[in-house]
């Protein structure tokens, strides 16, 4: 049995960073990269877009208005972020993950 793909965070410094993944795929994508930037002492969080990682593919388009609710994953990331009391916080996304910024900041 393979296994899913999960979220994860790298609790390193007390600086964060939010990665986000490509439309058709998961945070696997990026985790190279975060513990890259975990050695360089940044606590790093890649969250699960909504519909990723299931291993059906049409699950990313099954909601109504994915955009939306992708952004709410951003925001949801960034509460996370916040919660874990990061002196600041940066986003970065690999394709689609790269359009999501944090609505009102």
């Amino acid at each position: 049995m393979i296994a899913r793909p999960e979220p994860f965070y790298f609790k390193h410094g007390p600086q964060g960073i939010i990665l986000l993944h490509a439309f058709a795929s998961n945070p696997n994508d990026v985790r190279l990269l975060a513990r890259q930037l975990e050695r360089l002492n940044y606590s790093v969080y890649a969250p699960m877009l909504t519909g990723h990682g299931t291993g059906d593919f049409t699950d990313i388009l099954v909601n109504a208005n994915p955009p939306q609710i992708w952004q709410a994953d951003v925001q949801k990331a960034i509460e996370f972020m916040r919660a874990e009391q990061m002196e600041s916080i940066s986003i970065f996304g690999i394709s689609l993950g790269g359009a999501f910024l944090p609505l009102g900041h």
